[in-house]
This record gives structure tokens, sequence and C-alpha cells, in this order.
């Protein structure tokens, strides 16, 4: 529907924390109170629920997890279906291995110089690599071996990132497309659903300590801790500050 807040302006984005600031063209719009950093394991916490223009219907939620920072779970991508004892079954059209050369039938005979014989041999091997890195292969095409070198993509990149859906998983709402790779989070186990990200979480004191970023499963959620998102938004400013003019 239509607003009176239709006209707004993307100052930045940091990607670091999956923030955008926005600036709205309009005066005295309501903020939350005083900012807290104290968030302990048990502490209830409030995030805003469905919102209307007249009413919100706040849902109560626990933390339950020590703060801590969530890595990037982002691993290499080969682009291939392995086949035993030691092969490619299938080789995925453009992906990487395809972009290199090979084809369904390769037998592996090493990686990296590495000799290898089975499929439990490949994974230590993978595991030490980084998306954008090469990878080395020798391998027996019917009565020959070749070499050629893949450069290793994203597997989210290539596949995306969705939880397989279960009946749990489809009545709780959906998730969050962006559920790891933050500087630090709050857990809590606020049972929302993943379009209402990017709300505050408030202490019953009415206390702003974070900003909800992700809903993880039907039991996590991941909110910035609120030193988090005021070092995000100055990032943001600094980076987006326009030149002063010559005199």
């Amino acid at each position: 529907g239509s607003s009176k807040y239709e006209s707004f302006q993307v100052v930045g984005t940091d990607p670091a924390t999956d923030i955008a600031l926005i600036k709205v063209d309009a005066a005295d719009l309501p903020a939350p109170g005083p900012v807290s950093s104290d968030a302990p394991i048990g502490m209830l916490v409030v995030s805003n629920g469905s919102t209307t223009r007249i009413s919100r219907r706040p849902q109560l939620g626990t933390i339950s997890a020590a703060r801590r920072p969530i890595p990037n779970k982002d691993t290499v991508y080969l682009g291939v279906v392995f086949g035993a004892p030691c092969s490619f079954q299938e080789v995925v059209k453009d992906g990487p291995a395809f972009q290199a050369g090979a084809l369904a039938g390769d037998r592996i005979v090493a990686l990296d110089g590495t000799p290898v014989s089975t499929l439990e041999d490949i994974s230590p091997i993978l595991s030490k690599k980084a998306i954008g890195e090469k990878l080395k292969l020798r391998v027996r095409r019917e009565d020959r071996e070749i070499s050629y070198t893949v450069t290793l993509g994203s597997r989210r990149k290539a596949l995306g990132d969705q939880v397989p859906e279960t009946s749990n998983d489809e009545i709780s709402g959906g998730f969050s497309k962006r559920r790891d790779d933050f500087p630090m989070v709050l857990q809590h186990d606020t049972p929302s659903r993943f379009t209402l990200m990017g709300g505050p979480l408030l202490n019953l004191k009415g206390e702003l300590i974070g900003m909800n970023i992700a809903r993880v499963n039907r039991a996590e959620n991941y909110a910035l801790p609120i030193e988090v998102v005021q070092e995000s938004m100055k990032r943001i400013l600094k980076n987006n500050r326009k030149p002063k003019p010559e005199k």
C-alpha cells in the first residue's frame, strides 16, 4: 500500500553486517530509547512482531547462547558428482571442473601432486582449500593420463544456501537467506518470522541491545549487538561522506 514515507534514499551498505542505512524524507520519527550492551544468557528480550500502522505485537524470547562471531560457512565447489572408486560420475555443465576441461569418466590419479585412490582421500585435500584457489588434477582418461587446473568456486553461489525444508521448517515461517559470516551476534529463541528481521531487540527495560539480523532455524535468531550496529553505521557514513567542495 501507499505510505507517507515513500521518499527515501539508500545512504550506503555494510556487507560485513548485512546492514543498509536508509535516509527517509520525514521528521519527528520515533526511535528506540537508551542502549545497553548487557545481554547475559537467560535474559528476556523483546522483538517486534506483526506490525500495522496503528499497533505492534511484541514477541518475547530469551538470550539462549553466549555472544560470539559466526564464521562464513561457505565451502569450495568443484562442480562434479564423484563415483567410486575415485572418478567423476558427472561433471556439471559450466561448473569449475567443466571449465577446466574435466569430463565424466575421468579417474583421479592425484590432487595437487598427492596420489589418491579412493573417495576418502579427496576430502582432506579439498577441506584445506579456499574459494578461488587453484586445484591441480591429474586424471586417467581412457588409456592416457592428462592434467588440468580447476579454479574452485563457491558452493553457496552455485547451489544457494536454503536449508532443506521439512514439515517442521515450513510451519516455522521460513529462514533468512544469510545466516552466517557475522562479526558478532546475540542468539535468542524468539519465534519471529524471517520477514521481521531488521527490527530492534530490546530488554525488558526498553533499552536497545541489538538489531535482529537473521532467522537461523525454528529455535534460533541472530541479532547484531548494539555496539556492532553503531560501528557499522559509522563505517557506512564514513565511506559515503561527500567530499567538501574546493574553495
